[in-house]
């Protein structure tokens, strides 16, 4: 029954990371169609092939990292995390900004794999934000807080009975399948997420070292 699930999770996860090249990749062969028929290397059909070529690797990166093995030895810095993180918010949508306090670096020798955590915990404050607005990662030595503001900010149902520990009532399905590989993962290193609502429109997810 495990494997089962393991296995229909993956394939979930697999669809949203479809989803989340398709656009791009779209949006590029779009640019070569207009390049052929206008015959237009320099302008807005050259932009626009540019910029969704360069998001769409930016996104493979990001998902290799989120949910490949990779994620477990290549974000061992808070910079490469930091620029990881940057690089999946959307521009017109998410303002991202950084804080380090004391001796961040701590945090990511203590526990192999927090930084892929903080990467996936990343998308799950994104998908607060139906809107857009902001968000704003604060990283110590012993967790890190992740806030989100913005109109209409919230935690969506799934999401906060995922972090609560509730997987078995949680219909596995590809809108759910993040959070749940997400709090399996914090589960797998022994972390705690937490989720509250400060105030209106704004959300807050915190990470714990047990």
């Amino acid at each position: 029954m495990e494997q089962d699930f393991d296995a229909r999770l993956t394939e979930f996860l697999c669809s949203r990371l479809c989803h989340e090249l398709v656009g791009p990749i779209g949006a590029a062969n779009n640019g070569v169609e207009l390049i052929k028929e206008l015959g237009d290397e320099q302008g807005e059909a050259f932009t626009l092939l540019a910029d969704s070529a360069e998001l769409a690797a930016k996104r493979l990166l990001f998902y290799r990292m989120a949910y490949g093995a990779a994620g477990y030895y290549g974000l061992e810095s808070a910079e490469v995390v930091r620029d990881f993180i940057a690089s999946i918010c959307p521009k017109d949508k998410v303002i991202f900004s950084w804080q380090e306090l004391g001796a961040p670096h701590e945090l990511f020798a203590a526990r192999e794999g927090i930084g892929k955590l903080l990467l996936n915990l990343s998308v799950v404050v994104i998908d607060c934000l139906p809107r857009g607005g902001s968000m704003k990662a604060i990283i110590d030595a012993t967790g890190a807080w992740i806030e989100a503001t913005g109109t209409g900010a919230r935690v969506p149902e799934h999401t906060q009975t995922a972090i609560q520990g509730n997987l078995d009532v949680i219909p596995l399905e590809a809108v759910t399948a993040h959070a749940i590989f997400t709090l399996r993962l914090a589960q797998r290193l022994n972390v705690r997420l937490e989720a509250t609502l400060p105030a209106k429109d704004n959300v807050r997810f915190t990470l714990r070292l047990n």
